[in-house]
């Protein structure tokens, strides 16, 4: 089986499109018409559905794309050790984070790491949910997280980076648009929705859980990100939602947020991981000393005592 053709079926399979590929692949597309055909001859199965030149994995292709993604990106890890080793460096940081803690303040220490390397650092950023984030960290998939949640996994450290509030989102063709704050009180005859049970939120220090119970709130749980909710609010004017605060949700013009009498600040705590591996690349290593030494430098700044209690990290 040719390497080259597992790299050029993990470029088609992201991008699903045959000459966009190709482009980027800097190769003709004939050529890579040919060698996906080869490597579906070689494996005996369909990888892809055609259409014209879009193209979409076939249930086979997806099987695949989980285990040559893996071993291309272990393949890449060997390299760079090797380079490392031979006096080059590696200069990308892979880094895969949830939505919410992408703010300004992120991005700041983002540019202050890469302002404080000698060569040009460049970051592969992709978006997740925390499950997923946390499982590709320790698949190799990425270098470090920024999660929800904390990962239980020993050889993962989860380091407290940030923390968020809570707000209630309202169209603002709503009559409560008009109010700045309410409590949760108050909201019991309305409509609301709010993060599913699976959610890093719901089961967040502090828990969602616990509120709805103390203040006699019975929310549709049917949701796992806030931007979901937030369209759904954008929308219909007789629904709200429960969400964790964000730079993306200023995007929506229609919808207003109303600050929530007697829920902490920092109601949802947000993480920084990596694994414990020594034998990680020197930018790495960097990276982690650096966001290390730039975390808020004490719990209360970033999450409130129910939550750091909670968390096992205040006793």
């Amino acid at each position: 089986m040719n390497l080259s053709h597992l790299y050029y079926f993990k470029k088609l399979a992201e991008v699903q499109h045959y000459t966009r590929a190709a482009q980027e692949l800097f190769i003709a597309q004939p050529t890579l018409s040919a060698a996906m055909a080869q490597l579906e001859k070689e494996l005996g199965a369909p990888l892809f559905v055609k259409h014209t030149r879009a193209v979409k994995l076939t249930p086979y292709g997806q099987d695949f794309y989980r285990y040559v993604d893996l071993a291309l990106q272990n393949l890449d890890t060997g390299i760079s050790l090797v380079e490392q080793r031979a006096g080059l460096r590696r200069t990308t940081v892979r880094i895969g984070a949830i939505y919410t803690v992408q703010d300004l303040d992120w991005a700041k220490a983002l540019k202050a790491f890469r302002d404080s390397e000698e060569q040009a650092t460049t970051f592969d950023i992709r978006q997740d949910r925390t499950p997923t984030l946390l499982n590709d960290l320790k698949e190799g998939r990425y270098d470090v997280v920024f999660t929800g949640s904390p990962s239980e996994d020993p050889a993962v450290v989860s380091v407290p980076w940030n923390s968020f509030d809570l707000i209630l989102a309202v169209n603002r063709a709503h009559p409560l648009a008009s109010r700045s704050s309410i409590s949760l009180a108050q909201l019991q005859p309305y409509h609301i929705l709010s993060y599913a049970s699976r959610s890093s939120v719901y089961s967040s220090p502090g828990s969602l859980e616990g509120l709805f119970s103390r203040h006699g709130l019975d929310p549709d749980l049917s949701y796992s990100d806030s931007i979901t909710m937030c369209s759904l609010v954008a929308v219909d004017p007789t629904t709200m939602a429960l969400v964790v605060d964000s730079y993306i949700l200023r995007s929506y013009d229609n919808l207003a947020y109303l600050h929530l009498d007697g829920v902490p600040a920092g109601f949802h705590q947000t993480f920084f991981c990596y694994r414990n591996d020594a034998q990680a690349p020197d930018i790495v290593q960097r990276f982690v000393e650096f966001f290390r030494a730039n975390a808020p430098t004490t719990l209360e700044q970033v999450v409130s005592p129910a939550a750091a209690v909670s968390y096992g990290l205040l006793q």
